[in-house]
């Protein structure tokens, strides 16, 4: 069976946060890593479901410089 792939903008949209926070935290290795498909970033939807599931609701501990 083929993974279902959903792009940045869905991650952020099922985890409430906005794009750059979702980028913020797949540089910071926070979120699982994404594949890339020529230029496109995409994540495996069950990958997003299992780190909801363990997402502890507390916020995501992305650096700003």
């Amino acid at each position: 069976m083929t993974p279902v792939l959903i792009s940045i903008k869905q991650v952020a949209e099922l985890l409430s946060l906005s794009t750059r926070t979702v980028r913020r935290a797949w540089y910071s290795g926070e979120l699982p890593p994404p594949i890339r498909i020529g230029r496109s970033v995409r994540w495996r939807l069950l990958d997003i479901e299992n780190y909801q599931g363990n997402y502890d609701g507390e916020r995501l501990q992305t650096n700003r410089t």
